[in-house]
């Protein structure tokens, strides 16, 4: 990729970006203590790392339509502070923050299968948020957070579903002919599936859709125990909130380098990744039954399947020309997975 045209390149923007940051410090008392660094630059956001003499700290940038995450991360941050950033500074306007390092990620922490017991009260935190957040589309909506609400998804499906171009019918990474008349042959059954998740208790809440091994940090601390964090909400929107264990799941089959096949259904997960659903799943039981969350579970991996694609082509168009050709198989990609599980 070619970055030399992004803006967090421009030499202008970084100063004033540095400015910023230098400012933020100052407001709370701590200053720059090095060189600031760039690792991240993609077409929809850049993260900086600066070092002060409070510590690290982070700083992100984010295209306009993901400059809600500023806003959102204050919100949940407010009901749930035991598990969110600690944002030192934000422009919700520009979509900038300023937040504390958060530790060590999953990846660079959960090493073999038993390591994933560390995992035990981490799930349930994130339940405890979204359960915090039941019922407020409204005011998620209103902060600019995407809509994947369930009554949304089949309509906008059925959109998807009839651009053959966008899902590269025929080409080497797009669908085949065959899967693309299974595709239209599964939009019925997709409503079908989007009408019955709501059928059930579980309220709509905050779907974070980017949670995986390398955004959920761990830092040691007080009597053996571990502050976990829930970071980069970017990719979030208003939805079913068991969405959120679809790519959390496979990350830890990626860790554990389990084969492709052990998450592609719910049902066929193998009992270390069954463990952590049902973690995730216990204080949802407020709601509803064991036996009915699993069914749940396995009818939300389906619909979140396609509402991960559904965000994959609402980015993608988002971007300028030059950088959307390297994304395009994403969209294929999931709606070729949402077969699988069919």
């Amino acid at each position: 990729m070619d970055a030399s045209s992004l803006l967090w390149t421009q030499p202008e923007w970084i100063s004033g970006a540095q400015q910023w940051i230098e400012q933020a410090l100052r407001q709370a008392g701590e200053r720059v203590s090095g060189p600031i660094e760039q690792p991240h630059i993609r077409p929809w956001a850049t993260v900086m790392r600066v070092p002060t003499n409070g510590g690290i700290c982070f700083f992100k940038a984010a295209m306009p339509e993901l400059a809600f995450e500023p806003a959102l991360t204050l919100a949940l941050a407010a009901t749930s502070p035991n598990c969110m950033p600690v944002v030192l500074a934000a422009d919700t306007a520009r979509g900038w923050m300023l937040t504390r390092d958060a530790g060590t990620s999953l990846r660079g922490i959960l090493k073999e299968p038993d390591d994933l017991r560390m995992l035990d009260p981490v799930l349930p935190l994130l339940a405890e948020l979204q359960m915090a957040w039941a019922n407020r589309e409204d005011e998620l909506l209103a902060m600019g957070v995407p809509d994947h609400r369930l009554a949304t998804l089949p309509q906008r499906f059925e959109r998807l579903a009839a651009n053959r171009d966008v899902l590269m019918v025929g080409q080497p990474d797009g669908l085949n002919e065959a899967q693309y008349e299974r595709l239209l042959a599964a939009r019925a059954r997709y409503a079908g599936i989007c009408a019955r998740l709501g059928g059930y208790g579980i309220p709509q809440s905050i779907h974070y859709d980017d949670m995986h091994s390398s955004n959920v940090f761990l830092r040691a601390g007080e009597n053996g125990t571990r502050r976990v964090t829930f970071s980069d909400w970017g990719d979030s929107s208003v939805g079913h909130p068991f969405f959120s264990m679809l790519i959390f799941l496979r990350s830890m089959a990626d860790l554990m380098n389990l084969p492709d096949e052990a998450a592609e259904t719910p049902e066929g997960l193998p009992p270390m990744l069954k463990r952590l659903r049902d973690s995730y799943l216990e204080p949802w039981q407020r709601y509803e039954t064991q036996h009915k969350l699993v069914e749940i579970f396995n009818l939300a991996w389906r619909a979140g399947m396609v509402s991960r694609a559904l965000a994959w082509d609402a980015g993608i168009r988002a971007l300028d020309e030059a950088y959307r050709k390297d994304l395009r198989y994403t969209v294929p990609a999931w709606l070729g997975e949402f077969l699988l599980t069919l």
